[in-house]
């Protein structure tokens, strides 16, 4: 009975000294403090759980606040009896390749075209290497096959992705081993949330089509209700197309699913997934610490910003900041602390969700060039079955008016293919009735509604080939 009574109030003194913690401090006995210090992050949750004790009487059922006595304004520790559940989907890229996606060469002139340098790490063939961890170089290609950097090495001992493969992917790698590597390789995660890994299948991106969305918005949809928050990994090369599908399938979808990946693979020393895993489950479960923001839309976090999934763009092949959100601005920027643009954040509330699993895959790119004859370049497009094209035309709507492509579009149109009109500039409006030929584009049915993203503009004319209730010129999920 003394040990019981002795053992209460420890717990309780425990309790007392968590909830009287000072600002960016918590309970020094917790092992989240290591977490907090790890992803530099100035809010970090305590979960009751944890510090195996019950929740205080009168506690929410989601979470309660703990405001410090010195200023209420300070950063306020979050006490929540049970952490929220997320999802990890897994689908492939760069962020799962394998490392016998590599092959060791002698690089013997400069540097030589796929092969990145391992520096110190490096050693002659049948010499002896400092690197004892069978990991990767530091640097590598990044996903195609593109350097992203190599120094003169003459004779060293280098590596390459292996030509042809785009990096090796494990078709049998299962949940439990993925979720192992992740915690193992990133600990902080479980400090917010209560992770499941869930493997959908494992590509390069740049072979994900749209019956591959479907199948992601498919399994998104049937664990709505099991779950607070999703993450999804995704290869960078089509990540784009990815999220606008998500964000237009799964319009009003009212939980917060976050897509990230990486330029590197998480076992590489200097790999950006790491960061952009804890950036990830940070956005996905910021609804439960204050100050209480849910990200309730498809965005996309990566490179230190959180982005509207069907406004980004991938911008480069070899820096961090892989994306950007030319038309829109950053729902938030991740540093030491989130900051959230809470009143960019999509409004949800009291929206029907009505998901569409319907998609019509036969649609094209055309952007317009000078002196183009659209019939040689590209004939009767509706003919060999294409059903929709996205004509990206210059400035605002503007097109040649001449003896070439408004009678090709004319004969187009009147087959039945469908025509959105979009833009070859990356932000603005789009006025097509300032112009003779554009006004002409209009009057044959053409769409010329806002402008969307090129990736957007896609996939949403494959959306509305197949499902009667989708206008182009009408937004779904903040996409105009």
């Amino acid at each position: 009975n003394n040990n019981n009574n002795n053992n209460k109030e420890e717990r309780k003194k425990q309790l007392k000294r968590t909830t009287t913690t000072g600002r960016n401090q918590i309970a020094s006995d917790s092992h989240l403090d290591l977490f907090a210090l790890a992803s530099h992050r100035s809010i970090t949750p305590v979960f009751f759980e944890e510090l195996g004790a019950p929740a205080p009487a009168g506690a929410a059922v989601k979470a309660a606040t703990v405001t410090p006595t010195d200023d209420a304004k300070t950063n306020r520790i979050q006490i929540v009896t049970s952490k929220p559940r997320v999802l990890i989907l897994h689908t492939g890229g760069t962020l799962g390749m394998r490392n016998d996606s590599f092959e060791e060469e002698t690089a013997t002139v400069g540097v030589m075209e796929g092969i990145v340098g391992h520096g110190a790490l490096s050693s002659p063939k049948g010499g002896t290497s400092n690197n004892t961890s069978g990991l990767p170089s530091p640097m590598m290609s990044s996903q195609g096959g593109a350097v992203i950097s190599g120094e003169e090495q003459v004779g060293a001992y280098q590596r390459r992705v292996k030509k042809g493969t785009g990096g090796n992917y494990d078709n049998k790698l299962g949940p439990r081993s993925l979720l192992t590597d992740i915690l193992s390789a990133v600990p902080e995660l479980s400090a917010f949330a209560k992770l499941r890994v869930r493997v959908l299948f494992n590509k390069d991106s740049c072979q994900i089509v749209p019956s591959d969305w479907v199948f992601i918005a498919k399994a998104l949809h049937e664990a709505r209700e099991e779950y607070d928050a999703f993450v999804l990994v995704h290869g960078t090369d089509t990540l784009a197309y990815t999220t606008s599908a998500l964000s237009l399938m799964l319009a009003n979808f009212g939980k917060p699913i976050i897509v990230t990946g990486s330029q590197l693979p998480l076992a590489m020393p200097r790999s950006d997934a790491r960061q952009n895993l804890i950036d990830s489950v940070s956005c996905a479960t910021a609804g439960f610490v204050p100050p209480f923001i849910s990200v309730n839309e498809v965005a996309v976090c990566f490179g230190g910003k959180l982005m509207r999934g069907n406004r980004v763009r991938k911008v480069s092949a070899t820096i961090y900041s892989a994306f950007s959100s030319p038309s829109f601005p950053d729902l938030a920027h991740l540093g030491v602390g989130i900051d959230f643009n809470p009143q960019l954040l999509l409004n949800v509330k009291d929206k029907e969700y009505a998901p569409r699993f319907k998609i019509n895959p036969n649609v094209i790119r055309i952007s317009i060039i000078p002196g183009c004859d659209p019939n040689k370049a590209y004939g009767d497009l509706y003919e060999r079955g294409v059903r929709g094209v996205v004509l990206e035309a210059f400035g605002v709507g503007n097109m040649p008016n001449d003896e070439f492509w408004i009678p090709w579009l004319r004969v187009q149109r009147k087959k039945g293919l469908a025509v959105y009109l979009s833009s070859q500039c990356e932000r603005g409006t789009l006025h097509p009735e300032l112009y003779m030929a554009g006004s002409f584009a209009l009057e044959m049915g053409v769409k010329g509604g806002p402008m969307m993203s090129p990736e957007c503009a896609v996939v949403k004319l494959m959306l509305a080939l197949a499902n009667d209730d989708v206008d182009l010129t009408v937004p779904l999920a903040g996409e105009l």
